[in-house]
């Protein structure tokens, strides 16, 4: 199927679902360049659609390209989607995650009357609270948020607002309620099992455990095991996580640190 897509020219009045259909073809194929490819051509045939330019930006994020996101979407919006609310999101929230207070309150400051949802502004002012370690202006809004759009990333965050301000207590029932009912979320697991360390060590090396039955490859979890159960005197379980996080990232230092 792929020679057949790659033979169709987009212009600017090719439909949009053929233009998704030719990316979804792609997708399906897991051929990564031949998406990039795609939603390039789509991006530079037609300047009124939200969806390439987004598209290319999620792709650079996957591969770790933080800058070159901020760039296409910069681009997207230095045209024809000067006003696109779903670009400037991504926007916002792509200087949100990258920990840049400074130019996403700005930019926030820029689009703010634009966004009506007033929960979604909590979560926005919550966040750049939290960049800002204002930790107890944040709790409130961030579990606003958190309970209208309960996901992986705002349960993380409303949990980070609370250990922050010192309450670990509140933070480990927070998350422990929000696996509850997403047991998979391997997200919330770590920052759940990292509260732990800081009130109940046989708890985060439970925690821990269940994140490696979930990512047996995690390096994270199985160094921090290593640790836990050194401490513990538990030399053989510790010899057998650090080996296994060392033969996973011989790399990073603290691993091989733990490992010595």
């Amino acid at each position: 199927a792929a020679p057949v897509f790659e033979a169709l020219s987009g212009t600017l009045d090719t439909p949009k679902k053929a233009w998704i259909l030719k990316v979804s073809n792609y997708q399906r194929l897991r051929d990564v360049n031949g998406m990039k490819r795609t939603a390039q051509a789509w991006a530079d045939a037609n300047g009124y659609h939200e969806e390439p330019v987004l598209m290319l930006a999620e792709l650079a994020l996957r591969e770790r390209r933080a800058d070159d996101a901020l760039r296409i979407l910069n681009k997207g919006l230095s045209g024809l989607l000067a006003d696109n609310a779903r670009i400037q999101l991504a926007k916002l929230q792509l200087l949100l995650d990258s920990g840049n207070s400074n130019d996403a309150g700005q930019f926030y400051d820029q689009i703010k009357t634009s966004i009506t949802d007033e929960k979604v502004n909590e979560g926005i002012q919550g966040r750049l609270l939290l960049l800002n370690k204002d930790f107890q202006q944040a709790i409130p809004k961030l579990a606003n948020f958190y309970k209208e759009f309960p996901s992986s990333r705002s349960a993380v965050f409303y949990a980070a607002a609370l250990k922050g301000n010192r309450d670990l207590d509140s933070a480990s029932k927070h998350l422990e309620g929000h696996i509850a009912s997403f047991g998979h979320d391997l997200r919330a697991r770590n920052a759940l099992a990292d509260v732990y360390l800081g009130l109940d060590t046989e708890k985060a090396i439970a925690q821990y455990n269940e994140i490696i039955k979930l990512q047996p490859n995690s390096v994270i979890a199985l160094n921090n095991l290593a640790w836990l159960t050194m401490e513990k005197g538990q030399l053989d379980k510790a010899i057998t996580y650090s080996k296994l996080a060392y033969e996973r990232a011989p790399q990073i230092a603290s691993v091989v640190d733990t490992y010595a």
